[in-house]
C-alpha cells in the first residue's frame, strides 16, 4: 500500500498527522492509562525497554501506524481485542511477533470496520511483541489482593 493511500480519521492523511513517540536508551519507559493514540507513533528502544499499553487509550477509527525499532532491547505493545492489528516487522537475531490469546475475549477477532493499528519496524538482537489482551478486570484484582494478602 502506498503512503498516499494510508488515511486516518476524517480523511486526514498520515503525512499530515503529528508524529509522537517513546524512547528508551539504557532505561525503561511505559505509557498506559487514558490518552489518545496519535495517527503516527514511533517507539525506540536501545538496550532498554518500552511498554505501550493501549487497553484504556482512545483509539480513533481508521488506521494508526506505530513504527518500532529496538536494538538489544524490547518493545511490548498491548492492544485491546476490539482493535485490528497488522504486523509487518523484521528481526535479526530477535523476534517481531503478535500474540492473541486462544481463550476469553482476546480470542475473538475484532468486528468488521474496527480501528486498525499497523505495527512495522525492526528488531536487532531484541524483541517487538504485540499482545492482544482484554482490559484488566477490577474484581479479579480485588479478589487476588483479598485472598493473597497483596
Amino acid at each position: 500500500m502506498e503512503r498516499d493511500q494510508l488515511s486516518t480519521r476524517d480523511g486526514v492523511s498520515l503525512e499530515q498527522t503529528p508524529i509522537k513517540g517513546l524512547v528508551s536508551i539504557f532505561s525503561g519507559t511505559t505509557k498506559s492509562g487514558r490518552f489518545e493514540l496519535p495517527g503516527h507513533m514511533r517507539l525506540l528502544s536501545i538496550f532498554g525497554a518500552v511498554k505501550l499499553d493501549l487497553r484504556q487509550a482512545t483509539i480513533p477509527q481508521g488506521v494508526s501506524v506505530i513504527e518500532a525499532l529496538t536494538i538489544f532491547g524490547s518493545i511490548e505493545i498491548v492492544v485491546p481485542p476490539e482493535i485490528a492489528v497488522e504486523c509487518d516487522g523484521d528481526a535479526v537475531a530477535g523476534a517481531f511477533s503478535v500474540h492473541r490469546s486462544r481463550k476469553g475475549p482476546a480470542s475473538i477477532p475484532p468486528p468488521s470496520g474496527a480501528p486498525v493499528i499497523r505495527v512495522s519496524g525492526d528488531a536487532y538482537a531484541g524483541a517487538v511483541t504485540i499482545q492482544v489482551k482484554a482490559p484488566r478486570e477490577k474484581a479479579k484484582g480485588h479478589l487476588a489482593r483479598k485472598f493473597l494478602g497483596g
